[in-house]
Formats: C-alpha cells, sequence, structure tokens
C-alpha cells in the first residue's frame, strides 16, 4: 500500500496523502502537523513517509481528527496515537465505533452494488488495506459542532451527520478549506461516478440526516473542498452542494 500514497500540496500547508481511492490529509502549522483522517490500518507507513519527506518526521503529528470512525479514515488512529502521541478527536456519535468491534447497519445491503466494477475494486482496496480489522483506539476526546480546537491549523468542527451518526467536517477558516469526511465526496466508491455527490446508500446510516447536513455545508465560507474519497474541488460549498442533490443517492 505504502506505495501507492504520495503527498501532494492540495492548499496552502495542506497535503493529500492518498492510495488510489483514500484520502487523508496533513495540515501543516510550523513545524507541527495535525492529521486530517488516518487512512486504513496498512496505509500508515506511507503517512509516516510522507511526514518524513515534508520535512519534521512522524512526531510532528501533535492530533489525528477523525471525520467519522470507519476502518478507512481511522485505521491508522492508533498508531498515529502511540508512535507519535498526537491526540486522537472524534465526535461523542462515533465514540461507541473507536473499540473496533462494534458495527452499524447501512440503509442498503453492499452487496446490491457489488456487480459493479467499481464496488468490487473498492471492496477490494479496503480489504487488502486492513478495513475489515480496524485496531481500537485507546484513548480519544471527542468534539462538538462549532468548536474551534486548539490544535495545528486551529480547525473548526461542522457536525455532518448521515454518513454515521457521528460524522463531522473541519475546516480551516484562514486557508478557506473544508474536510468533508464522506459527508461529501467527489468519487463514490460503489458506482464510480465522479463529482460533488453523497456515497451511495450502502455506505450510508442514515440518508435523511446525510441531506440535512448538506445545508450545512452549503453555508460554509470555504472554496476548497477535499473529500475522503475523490479528488479536490474548488469553488462555493454551495455549487457542490447543489451539484450533490442533483446527483441524489444511488
Amino acid at each position: 500500500m505504502r506505495a501507492w500514497l504520495e503527498p501532494a500540496e492540495v492548499a496552502p500547508g495542506v497535503f493529500r496523502v492518498r492510495s488510489r481511492r483514500v484520502n487523508c490529509h496533513l495540515v501543516r502549522d510550523g513545524s507541527a502537523f495535525t492529521l486530517a483522517d488516518s487512512g486504513l490500518p496498512r496505509h500508515w507507513p506511507a503517512i509516516r513517509a510522507a511526514c518524513d519527506a515534508l520535512g519534521p518526521g512522524v512526531s510532528a503529528v501533535e492530533a489525528v481528527l477523525l471525520t467519522h470512525v470507519h476502518a478507512d479514515h481511522a485505521g491508522g488512529a492508533e498508531q498515529a496515537r502511540v508512535e507519535a502521541g498526537a491526540t486522537v478527536s472524534l465526535h461523542a456519535g462515533d465514540a461507541e465505533l473507536a473499540s473496533g468491534r462494534a458495527h452499524r447497519k447501512n440503509q442498503r445491503p453492499l452487496a446490491a452494488y457489488l456487480w459493479r466494477p467499481a464496488a468490487l475494486a473498492a471492496t477490494w482496496e479496503l480489504a487488502a488495506g486492513g478495513g475489515r480489522h480496524m485496531p481500537a483506539i485507546g484513548s480519544h476526546n471527542q468534539v462538538e459542532d462549532g468548536q474551534r480546537l486548539d490544535l495545528p491549523g486551529r480547525p473548526v468542527v461542522v457536525g455532518l451527520p448521515g454518513h454515521t451518526l457521528g460524522s463531522v467536517g473541519y475546516t480551516l477558516p484562514d486557508r478557506g478549506v473544508c474536510f468533508s469526511g464522506d459527508a461529501l465526496v467527489t468519487w463514490n466508491l460503489l458506482t464510480g461516478r465522479r463529482g460533488p455527490q453523497l456515497l451511495a446508500a450502502g455506505f450510508m446510516e442514515d440518508t435523511t440526516k446525510a441531506l440535512a447536513s448538506l445545508d450545512r455545508l452549503a453555508e460554509l465560507d470555504a472554496s476548497i473542498l477535499l473529500p475522503g474519497h475523490g479528488e479536490p474541488w474548488t469553488g462555493p460549498m454551495s455549487q457542490a452542494v447543489t451539484q450533490a442533490r442533483n446527483a441524489g443517492i444511488s
């Protein structure tokens, strides 16, 4: 998995570290990093290598911000906590998932999508990255909607339930950036569709709440959307939300 990831600056002081289908982001603030989502468990060596390539090294990761607690976003959180001494922050709505043992039902069975090549490829990548067994997160802090965190980048929490009960985004107001996690993506893993949209119902706990969370995203004063899956998107958040609503839910 390591060879698939590489750091690329996608906003001022913000670096995308990715596999083919999964994004996480390093926010540099002076000599310190905040890691927005931590990828799959087997992505951690590549994140460590990215920190080395950018200069400060992995010990500079002071915090991990989780948009939600799924293995492709939280899989490296415990490694960051233990190896880098980073704090891990997540919303209370997903706290029960931090053990790595709890699971929730999505609104449509994953099997309904497996006739699609995109779904098969995504399922394979998630499994190959260790997504079937997320390491338990030993300790974490809980964040709330509207909270500004005293962490590198000074991120602000945006409540975006729907994909999971505890889904959140994070904005960097000084940089015009929004990390949307899986509340708004630009690549649908199960259908292969590109552009701003909601994930398919096979990866969604509550589509009604997810649609309502789009209203919150549309209000944000940000111009760089950095999703959990897909390419960065530049423009008014309201425009991205309009495209997502027009795309509907698969």
